[in-house]
């Protein structure tokens, strides 16, 4: 069986932020499921790949090219580049099409009317109509242009998607309310298992907190609550801020209890000092990446509901539920009381080895396009 990616992000050559480290795990389950041989990737993107079966489609540069595209109702290809993205669909010829995100969904039009016979499968980060509702309200009225060709392209592909996979329920619900189909799969977030037993032997650091985001809005909005409003009222606690981009927040903070250190290379050392992480995501949509990895180093966690939106954690000692400065500054006073606790978590160790490894996320998907194969071959 032949399946084509079609990518709402660049992430073969890095996965640097959560969106392209979940579409990296689809692109590897993909690749696992079918073979190497069989699978293939269309990407928009402006620089070069070597990666086998990997076809670059140029994207808008810009604010002027965006503003084009949204004018035409599309995203990341122009008018003029449609036809050659076809082309290159109908060169390939697959059997399935893997959309991974719904903001290219209206070439899925013609890809129903020149290859009826393809089946579709769309994978939601998020449900984009909620995203972009979000930007406008937190970003500014000038959203209101992209809003309107991400929520066509989202609707293009819902119409025609013969199955629809979503990362938690609240996005499954989104889907029935919006667009009133329900959704053929759940796959929430998940992680190839990188922890190592050598880690138990490494004390974490008494009183150290670590946030893990990119330079992102909702991380940024996040963060900066959390040091005003949390921070300052716990002076004998450090926070360590660690994420792509992040070190542009190293000029604003000034707090001598908060370290910004930014990019880096590897988590990992971070992960082990640490004796607890915060994760204070006030909004947003889809599931957030770093809650799982966190949950992978065995980490306690202090996060918002948004923060532990698609994790079912309610009963697993570890992982406190915040959604004021109150109830932050609270359970962390009352966890660092607690000499009992360890910078290691079992039970969120095995939470995320139970819930969130990827060997049982990949199964689903396995049977997904197993499925799809039999009704292909019934055709």
């Amino acid at each position: 069986m032949k399946v084509l990616i079609i990518s709402g992000h660049e992430f073969i050559n890095k996965q640097d932020n959560g969106g392209t480290q979940c579409s990296y795990r689809n692109y590897t389950f993909l690749k696992d499921i079918v073979g190497e041989e069989n699978l293939y990737l269309i990407e928009f993107s402006n620089s070069e790949t070597t990666f086998k079966n990997t076809y670059k489609i140029s994207t808008y540069h810009g604010l002027l090219g965006m503003i084009a595209n949204s004018i035409t109702l599309r995203t990341k290809y122009s008018i003029w580049q449609e036809k050659a993205l076809l082309n290159v669909i109908v060169k390939i010829s697959p059997d399935v099409i893997f959309f991974d995100s719904s903001i290219t969904g209206r070439i899925s039009l013609k890809i129903k009317k020149v290859m009826p016979q393809a089946k579709i499968i769309c994978f939601l980060h998020n449900v984009e109509h909620d995203y972009l509702i979000n930007c406008i309200q937190h970003k500014g009225p000038f959203y209101i242009l992209p809003f309107w060709a991400y929520s066509y392209n989202e609707k293009c592909i819902m119409k025609n998607a013969d199955k629809v996979i979503c990362l938690n329920k609240r996005d499954s619900d989104r889907v029935k309310a919006l667009y009133h189909r329900t959704v053929d799969g759940v796959l929430p977030i998940s992680f190839n298992d990188k922890f190592n037993e050598n880690y138990f032997n490494k004390k974490a650091t008494a009183k150290q907190l670590l946030f893990v985001g990119s330079y992102f809005q909702p991380n940024v909005e996040g963060i900066l609550w959390f040091i005003e409003n949390v921070m300052k009222q716990l002076p004998d606690f450090t926070l360590t801020i660690i994420g792509k981009g992040m070190e542009v927040l190293q000029k604003r903070v000034k707090d001598t209890n908060v370290k910004v250190i930014g990019t880096v290379d590897d988590l990992t050392e971070y992960y082990i000092n640490a004796s607890a992480v915060v994760i204070p995501i006030l909004y947003g949509n889809g599931m957030k990446v770093k809650t799982a990895e966190a949950m992978m180093f065995g980490k306690n966690i202090f996060a918002t509901s948004e923060a532990l939106e698609g994790y079912d954690v309610d009963t697993i000692s570890g992982i406190y539920r915040c959604d004021s400065s109150e109830e932050f500054i609270k359970k962390i006073r009352i966890f660092d009381e607690d000499k009992t606790i360890t910078g290691f978590n079992k039970s969120v160790r095995e939470y995320f080895l139970k819930n969130h490894e990827d060997s049982a996320i990949k199964n689903q998907l396995k049977d997904i396009i197993q499925n799809l194969g039999s009704e292909i071959h019934e055709q």
